[in-house]
C-alpha cells in the first residue's frame, strides 16, 4: 500500500497540473459516477439500463480514492500527516459503529 500512496503523491506532486480546486471538483464528478454504478448496479429505477457492475463500483471507489489523496497531497500534507489523520478518522469511525 506504501508504493501507491508513493505513487498518487508523485503524480500529484510532479505531474498533475490541475489545481486543488480543480482537483476537488473532479473528485465530486467521480464521486457522481460512483453513485451512478451503485446505483445501476443495485437496480434502482431508472438506472438500472447502465447495466453498471460490481466491477465498475470498484473502479469508480479507486477514482474517488485517488482523487481525494490527490487533493490532500496538493494541499501539502506529509504522507505521514495523512496516515496519522486517516488512523485518527478510523477511530473515530470504529468508535461510532461500536454504539
Amino acid at each position: 500500500m506504501d508504493q501507491v500512496i508513493d505513487k498518487i503523491f508523485d503524480v500529484a506532486i510532479n505531474h498533475e497540473k490541475k489545481s486543488v480546486i480543480e482537483i476537488t471538483l473532479k473528485g465530486t464528478e467521480e464521486l457522481g459516477e460512483l453513485a451512478e454504478a451503485v446505483l445501476s448496479y443495485n437496480n434502482v429505477p431508472g438506472c438500472s439500463y447502465k447495466n453498471k457492475t460490481l466491477q465498475d463500483i470498484n473502479e469508480e471507489a479507486c477514482d474517488v480514492i485517488i482523487v481525494a489523496m490527490s487533493v490532500l497531497s496538493k494541499s501539502g500534507i506529509s504522507k505521514e500527516e495523512m496516515k496519522d489523520m486517516l488512523n485518527h478518522k478510523l477511530d473515530k469511525w470504529l468508535a461510532k459503529t461500536m454504539i
